[in-house]
């Protein structure tokens, strides 16, 4: 908010003034920051009070009399994190790894009894299949997410580089064959 505050403050009209619609924002962010302001002085407040309860009555490393409490890592970090989108950690929850992937089928070949998944029965087969299909699923979108962080990057070589080569897609039948 201090940032957005300092940079609508640099845009005013010929005369100087700020147009309508930044002076309602300024005003607005600057009420804001004073709310927040006066909240983080109220919670350094009762970290000063946590201070001062503290004793040392044991030497210089304390005791275990020292009455302490758990803070947050940063009070923006915490702000930030609780009004982010909980979409990345819900997708992030449905990724199969390969560990654990492998360990799922171990699971259904020793409840079916036996040591291949080809001698799978066909209920249990077909749970071995769902699990495939998830594991190749994840892996493909891996792949997918690695490949256009690989265009951004082969973006930007094309436009600093003047001997740019071309781009991955273009390799994509040799990168395959190497597999």
């Amino acid at each position: 908010m201090q940032w957005a505050l300092c940079f609508l403050r640099t845009i005013k009209t010929r005369n100087g003034d700020y147009p309508k619609d930044v002076a309602i924002a300024i005003n607005a962010i600057e009420e804001l920051l004073v709310t927040n302001y006066a909240q983080l002085s109220a919670e350094m407040a009762n970290i000063k009070r946590l201070d001062e309860t503290i004793k040392y009555s044991e030497g210089a490393f304390g005791s275990s009399q020292m009455l302490t409490k758990e803070l947050p890592f940063s009070l923006n970090y915490a702000e930030m994190f609780s009004k982010s989108p909980a979409v990345q950690a819900a997708a992030e929850a449905k990724s199969m790894t390969s560990v654990e992937a492998e360990r799922e089928l171990k699971k259904i070949k020793s409840a079916a009894g036996v040591d291949s998944i080809e001698e799978l029965d066909p209920e249990s087969k077909n749970k071995a299949i769902n699990v495939l299909k998830m594991w190749k699923t994840d892996q493909v979108e891996k792949i997918k997410d690695e490949l256009r962080r690989l265009r951004g990057i082969e973006v930007y070589l094309r436009d600093i580089d003047a001997n740019f080569e071309g781009f991955v897609e273009d390799d994509l039948g040799a990168l395959a064959s190497d597999i």
